[in-house]
């Protein structure tokens, strides 16, 4: 089982290099991706969890926010100096990239988001589940020994 997950995370690696550094399917361009890592077994880069789904939700238009479900998942490069860019995203919600408005939710993520990152510039994997007008959020972690897995504080 060990020498399938390692397998699987260096065939998720190998592919994540060579399809630009994207985690998701739809990349957005704009975002220095000279270097980073991914965060791996813990989080490298801080933030106020629920401060950084308020500014997700609030970046949704007010007339989806009630209605949506599914999942939203963000590939975000936070820089040592904390600011951050959007790399990539997957939208696998009720709602269209366009209801989203991801150039919105892409300028509220880049300008109202404050991380804590001194250590290298890193790609955080968030996903924000909606479900009965509630979001749930979690963060991911590649790691060799764990795989994909989900990262706790």
């Amino acid at each position: 089982m060990k020498r399938y997950i390692l397998l699987a995370s260096v065939f998720i690696l190998i592919s994540c290099k060579l399809t630009a550094q994207n985690i998701y399917k739809n990349s957005i361009e704009g975002c220095d991706t000279s270097r980073f890592a991914l965060e791996s077994k813990t989080p490298t880069a801080t933030i106020n969890n629920k401060e950084f789904v308020k500014i997700i939700a609030d970046a949704i238009p007010k007339n989806k926010r009630n209605s949506i479900k599914g999942v939203l998942k963000l590939q975000i490069i936070v820089y040592t100096n904390g600011g951050c860019c959007l790399l990539s995203y997957e939208n696998n919600t009720n709602v269209s990239d366009d209801e989203i408005d991801i150039k919105n939710l892409k300028n509220s993520i880049e300008t109202k988001l404050e991380w804590n990152n001194k250590e290298e510039n890193v790609a955080v994997l968030a996903e924000f589940y909606f479900k009965n007008k509630k979001i749930v959020f979690k963060r991911f972690g590649i790691h060799g020994d764990l795989g994909w897995h989900e990262l706790k504080e």
